[in-house]
């Protein structure tokens, strides 16, 4: 890994910072073509949480994802549908750019939870951040690390949990940290 990558890396960490992104973070069915969303946490770029809720799926949760998160079917039971929420998180994703620790897989799974839903899909690429991405551009081996091996690296404290909010939380944290870093 060069010297100008981490550089770059870093300053875009910081570029990132200074346009008050919102973090996102979901927990899903499965990760499958017919996985959806149940739970997504979307955090202001100060931390304060705008949305922070299960969601109901449509699908069952698989016990593999179960073990993961540890959200239960009758967890999400009485939790409103992803089309009850959409317009909420619409709301705080809009105009915004959107930090999310392996941007893909989160998209992917708000696409299919649309499509589940038989909603239209709007939400414009290039307002989603990867910053898995991102701090592989910093790690030494430019290979992606998990959000917990980031957060190791950078020398932060990890939740014992895999849920969206704690998830988001410390990608807040992970994006801080390497903004913090000087870009020597």
């Amino acid at each position: 890994m060069t010297s100008d990558m981490r550089r770059h890396a870093i300053r875009a960490a910081q570029a990132l910072i200074d346009a008050r992104p919102v973090f996102l973070d979901t927990e899903t069915t499965d990760l499958g073509p017919t996985a959806e969303i149940v739970e997504i946490c979307i955090l202001e770029h100060d931390g304060r949480p705008l949305v922070d809720t299960l969601v109901k799926p449509i699908g069952r949760i698989t016990p593999g994802a179960q073990a993961v998160h540890h959200i239960t079917a009758a967890m999400v039971a009485r939790a409103p549908s992803w089309a009850d929420i959409w317009p909420e998180v619409q709301a705080a994703l809009e105009g915004r750019r959107v930090a999310i620790y392996n941007a893909p897989f989160d998209v992917q799974m708000m696409q299919q939870s649309h499509a589940r839903h038989r909603l239209r899909w709007q939400s414009p690429a290039e307002d989603f951040v990867c910053l898995m991405r991102l701090y592989a551009q910093y790690h030494v081996s430019g290979r992606w690390q998990t959000l917990e091996a980031a957060a190791r690296q950078c020398r932060l404290p990890i939740p014992a949990t895999h849920r969206a909010r704690a998830d988001a939380e410390l990608t807040r944290a992970v994006l801080q940290a390497l903004a913090a870093r000087p870009a020597r």
